[in-house]
C-alpha cells in the first residue's frame, strides 16, 4: 500500500470581484514587504 501526500493541501475555490481581489492582492504585497524587512522567510506569501 502507498502512502497518501500528505503536504498536498485541499483548494477551496472562493468567489471575488475585481476590487476583493485587488484589496488581497495589496495585502499579501505588503506582508511580503513587511516579512523581508524583518528577513523572515517569504516562501508561504506569493
Amino acid at each position: 500500500m502507498e502512502k497518501k501526500n500528505d503536504n498536498k493541501k485541499e483548494q477551496t475555490p472562493v468567489a471575488m470581484d475585481d476590487y476583493e481581489k485587488g484589496i488581497s492582492l495589496n495585502a499579501l504585497r505588503e506582508e511580503k514587504v513587511r516579512r523581508q524587512q524583518r528577513g523572515s522567510p517569504t516562501v508561504s506569501v506569493k
